[in-house]
């Protein structure tokens, strides 16, 4: 009987191991939840607060500066549109310039040849 009651005890203590490593790794568990819902909320935390910085200093804008920042606004895009109408100009400019030597050089080979049939009708050298 000592034997069994030995073996006994034996089983008790590792049920009770057991039974204080699942309790282990539960709190540990519910910890790392904890943790993890803290960091969660932090971070909605900061959002938060970041959001609000921001609408604050949107708020803190006056009706004069944000008209300000839209005349600012339309005169960046007003000169953004000038410079491209006058790269556009440029560009029509020198296409037709090209065009006017290449009708030039047209009229200049037409006008010899034309020159060069009329001498071979009269019949002199070329």
């Amino acid at each position: 009987t000592l034997s069994s009651n030995a073996a006994a005890a034996e089983r008790e203590r590792q049920r009770a191991r057991q039974e204080t490593r699942r309790a282990t790794e539960a709190v540990e568990a519910a910890v790392a939840d904890k943790v993890a819902v803290a960091a969660a909320v932090a971070a909605k935390e900061r959002e938060l607060k970041k959001a609000r910085c921001e609408e604050d200093a949107l708020g803190e804008l006056s009706v004069a500066e944000l008209e300000q920042l839209q005349r600012d606004f339309l005169h960046s895009q007003q000169a953004a549109q000038q410079r491209l109408n006058a790269a556009l100009v440029e560009r029509l400019r020198a296409e037709a310039s090209t065009a006017q030597e290449r009708l030039r050089a047209q009229a200049a080979e037409e006008h010899e040849e034309t020159r060069t049939q009329l001498k071979r009708a009269r019949g002199e050298p070329r």
